[in-house]
């Protein structure tokens, strides 16, 4: 059996089985991705054919963002209404914002990738 090659995640190597891999791949999928502005013709075509094929995953990170969302969301009503701390209730604001960003960037990678290329 191969054994795990270390990974590079933001510049730093981690290895495939530590938890602050696998953190990092359930909430971010830059890694099933291969950039399709470098190398050849044929190159940019297979890594192109491989981001459709990984495309059908973003569904499965929206749906995890709209959790984390859900909660946040429930954080900062209560925060707003229960107690005075504006801070935190701005805090909580901010990172909800954060989170739309996000989900309205993946959806929109999700639509142009599952798009039937024009021929």
């Amino acid at each position: 059996m191969a054994e795990a090659k270390p990974t590079e995640i933001a510049g730093v190597r981690d290895d495939p089985g530590s938890l602050r891999t696998t953190l990092y791949r359930y909430f971010f999928y830059d890694w099933l991705f291969r950039d399709a502005n470098h190398g050849s013709d044929l190159e940019r075509a297979a890594a192109l054919r491989h981001n459709r094929a990984s495309a059908r995953w973003l569904l499965t990170y929206v749906l995890r963002w709209l959790v984390g969302g859900a909660v946040i969301l429930a954080f900062e009503l209560s925060t707003e209404q229960g107690s005075d701390n504006a801070p935190l209730s701005a805090a909580l604001a901010i990172a909800l914002v954060g989170v739309i960003v996000f989900l309205v960037v993946t959806i929109l990678c999700w639509t142009a990738l599952r798009l039937e290329p024009r021929r």
